[in-house]
């Protein structure tokens, strides 16, 4: 087997690169996972920020925080559509903040948010590792069909208007 036939396999294995070409969102998907991170977080800052919420940086690295938006602490999480229709919103933990944004991007361009209590997230995320050592107690996903998303996250966005009025009329 050619190199032209491995690659031409491998690129027919990874389908999920291929829908995010051409799209606006393709340069963030391309980006290592960090980096996605903080995009996201500046995304909802400027969501935020164009919807007359304050926004305040923390510069203090070792805060379990990313972002507070009118004074509650925030967690940003971005997931980008998965080949397999499928949204992840991956490493919720918790720690010191009060609401988590969730960022969904999609190749089409479309972008969906949610704005949830932290307590009602973490009671609906799943285990995200079960290895041995750590048996992944501390740390959770959400994971859900784009499709289908779940009830429970309706009141709390989806579009972002939506997130953003729950935001201001729930949280301050």
């Amino acid at each position: 087997m050619d190199i032209t036939n491995i690659t031409k396999q491998l690129e027919k294995e990874n389908v999920d690169d291929l829908q995010w070409s051409g799209s606006i969102f393709e340069w963030i998907h391309h980006k290592a996972p960090a980096s996605k991170g903080t995009i996201g977080r500046k995304i909802v800052e400027s969501i935020a920020t164009t919807n007359g919420i304050c926004v305040q940086r923390l510069v203090n690295k070792t805060s379990d925080v990313d972002t507070v938006l009118d004074f509650v602490p925030t967690e940003v999480k971005l997931s980008m559509l998965w080949s397999n229709n499928t949204l992840v919103f991956q490493q919720l933990r918790d720690q010191q903040y009060s609401v988590a944004c969730l960022l969904a991007l999609f190749p089409s361009g479309k972008a969906m948010l949610w704005i949830i209590p932290k307590e009602i997230l973490l009671e609906h995320a799943e285990v995200q590792h079960t290895g041995k050592k750590r048996a992944g107690k501390d740390t959770k996903w959400l994971k859900f069909d784009a499709n289908n998303i779940p009830e429970w996250m309706q009141e709390y966005g989806g579009e972002i208007e939506t997130a953003i009025n729950y935001f201001k009329t729930a949280c301050q």
